[in-house]
């Protein structure tokens, strides 16, 4: 790359700003820019983003990559913490102020998301750094660029829930970029479907998580299993981060098989049918569009074939019958009982104890899922 020092702007910018406006010049993936100068993809994003700082190593790099020397970059950094450290309480204004109070604050701390502090202006500081954001203005245009691609069932539940939907989703991406994966592929996933469904007769999580990673990274994909901070609704996401990698993240609202494996598959359904669309997020009640009819339907085929449907609704509302009809499919019997329960051919109090629950905030705080 040439050697050339890019001009430093009249206004005091974080290196990494800088530097993202070079690689976007020059045609130039975070990915790639990432391998480059030998950060993982979550460091590289968390330097444009302003939160991850230029220490020396990082500026040689730097000098050797994009270009000037060691010394101005870590002249950029300098004189952008200094003019942010002499300058940031008068960015905590009353919007700021109201903004935290709408965050959820105490949920993200008991995750171990963000710490907590008594001074405002350093929980704003803690929470811009959480977001990758300089300022309220960043997170303002960051949630209409979000809401602008985003496929959802109720946009008013999304909107009286931003605040905890977008951090939820924050965490999420965050551990999407650090799982290894390889390069998204949607034939590859679309062919790992079988082998995922023969995991639902499991009841142990802790022995089919794992293999679902691995299973979805093969294919590209980032599979994340999240608590959600209180406010969010949100039972599911599916998001492209980037070309090379799609996430899908499922969230801890419910606890029984049934719910999370058809949740699994609906999202799975984005990826394979609708892998144009940048993010879809799946919350309670709502309308659903034809996109989420189609989700519902491939989650429902993929469980229970369509030449086994007609079968399956006439059963009778009995245990054992579940129970063979299940180990004949090969699925564990409560996924069985929510379907018929979903499409209203059985009521939502029978037969619940063939469903399996899952202890998943025990195996988040022991982590078990990481």
């Amino acid at each position: 790359m040439p050697d050339t020092a890019p001009a430093l702007p009249e206004w005091i910018s974080p290196p990494g700003e800088i530097v993202a406006r070079i690689l976007e010049d020059r045609e130039i993936s975070l990915d790639d820019f990432a391998a480059r100068v030998e950060l993982s993809t979550r460091e590289a994003r968390g330097f444009v983003e302003g939160t991850r700082a230029v220490d020396e190593d990082l500026a040689t790099r730097l000098a050797d990559v994009v270009g000037a020397s060691t010394s101005f970059w870590l002249r950029c950094e300098r004189s952008y913490r200094e003019d942010r450290d002499r300058n940031f309480a008068s960015y905590v204004d009353d919007e700021v102020k109201d903004w935290l109070k709408r965050l959820p604050l105490k949920d993200m701390s008991n995750l171990g998301w963000i710490k907590r502090y008594r001074s405002q202006i350093k929980q704003a500081e803690e929470c811009f750094r959480f977001f990758g954001i300089m300022g309220l203005d960043d997170w303002k245009e960051e949630q209409t660029r979000l809401l602008s691609g985003v496929n959802f069932r109720t946009s008013t539940a999304f909107s009286s829930d931003i605040g905890a939907t977008s951090a939820w989703l924050r965490w999420a991406e965050g551990k999407a970029e650090d799982m290894a994966c390889e390069p998204w592929d949607r034939e590859a996933f679309a062919v790992s479907l079988d082998a995922i469904r023969g995991l639902t007769r499991n009841h142990h999580p802790e022995r089919f998580v794992p293999r679902l990673r691995d299973l979805f990274a093969a294919a590209g994909v980032a599979l994340v299993i999240a608590p959600a901070p209180g406010g969010c609704r949100a039972s599911g996401a599916t998001k492209l981060i980037r070309e090379s990698k799609a996430m899908i993240v499922l969230s801890f609202r419910f606890f029984s098989d049934d719910h999370f494996w058809f949740t699994l598959f609906h999202e799975a359904a984005h990826l394979v049918r609708h892998g144009d669309q940048e993010l879809f997020l799946e919350e309670d009640g709502g309308e659903l569009d034809n996109k989420e009819r189609e989700a519902n339907a491939f989650a429902l085929e993929t469980l229970i074939p369509p030449e086994r449907q007609d079968a399956m609704r006439a059963l009778p509302q009995e245990h054992e019958a579940y129970v063979r009809f299940a180990r004949d499919l090969g699925i564990a019997p409560g996924i069985v009982v929510g379907q018929m329960q979903r499409l209203g051919h059985l009521p939502y109090s029978w037969l619940n104890r063939l469903k399996r629950r899952f202890a998943w905030k025990a195996l988040y705080q022991r982590g078990v899922i990481p």
